[in-house]
């Protein structure tokens, strides 16, 4: 994903995270929950992310993947990663 690669910031240095954005491009359901998901109202959406965490976190998801869905929590981020799944940023 080079357009997240070529942007500054913690998130983005993040191989699970930039994998975690892959996975949603190429996997039709993961990718219809997380969108559903992030389309949400901020409030919303931070609440379903909790609780999504809060259940890897039950299941003993590798740190990692919790610690790249977290990013998720802020609106910029979650408003990029939305982009990047629908295919409105396109990856150059």
């Amino acid at each position: 994903m080079k357009w997240l690669r070529k942007t500054p910031g913690h998130f983005t240095e993040n191989p699970t995270f930039i994998r975690l954005i892959q996975v949603a491009r190429d996997d039709p359901a993961f990718s219809a929950d997380l969108v559903k998901i992030l389309r949400l109202d901020p409030f919303n959406r931070q609440e379903a992310i909790r609780s999504w965490i809060t259940t890897m976190q039950t299941t003993h998801a590798p740190a990692e993947l919790i610690q790249a869905m977290q990013n998720l929590l802020v609106d910029e981020i979650a408003e990029t990663s939305l982009k990047l799944i629908t295919g409105e940023i396109r990856d150059e």
